[in-house]
């Protein structure tokens, strides 16, 4: 955190939040020459990797015998390192529960 210039960790939480701290800033201050291949050992950490998504969904009961949920996702990848595109996806997906009883015949 002093390497950061934060004065504890909620204003480093804050920070983190807020986006203000690079994931490479913070690399650097957890482990020196990670983010910038100054520390010899490893090669630089240049694809720092934020993800951020949206969700969204129903659900249902139909009770006694069925219940479910259909949602879908969209899913935004984006690098510090500008070289790399950002990159999105959506996803779907979807459950349906079936409880027979005995009154059921399968």
């Amino acid at each position: 955190m002093k390497k950061l210039k934060f004065k504890d960790e909620t204003s480093l939480m804050a920070a983190i939040a807020r986006q203000t701290v690079t994931d490479s800033q913070l690399m650097n201050a957890l482990m020196p020459g990670s983010a910038d291949g100054k520390n010899g050992k490893a090669p630089a950490q240049r694809n720092a990797i934020s993800i951020k998504g949206l969700t969204a969904g129903v659900a249902f009961d139909l009770a006694p015998f069925w219940e479910g949920n259909l949602g879908g996702s969209y899913i935004l990848r984006d690098f510090d390192d500008a070289s790399l595109d950002t990159s999105g996806a959506f996803a779907a997906n979807a459950s349906v529960v079936w409880r027979p009883t005995d009154l059921w015949e399968v």
